[in-house]
């Protein structure tokens, strides 16, 4: 029964890290010339303040890119 067993393992351990890894990470913009009413992509990034603020869209394995500039404030 030994022998049986471990076939069984391999596909089961695969599947429990498919499950486990995250599915499709997801990119996230901020300019500092960004408007306050940004949406975090590309061409409407968001500004620093926004993305400090913990968005709810934002997800564990997601980047946020700083784009390139001079950010302001303290």
């Amino acid at each position: 029964m030994k022998a049986h067993s471990g076939r069984f393992l391999a596909p089961a351990a695969l599947l429990l890290i498919a499950l486990a890894s995250p599915g499709h990470a997801a990119d996230f913009y901020v300019s500092p010339t960004a408007s306050g009413s940004g949406t975090g992509s590309f061409s409407n990034p968001w500004q620093l303040q926004t993305a400090l603020g913990q968005p709810a869209s934002v997800h564990p394995g997601d980047t946020i890119w700083l784009r390139g500039g001079t950010y302001p404030g303290t």
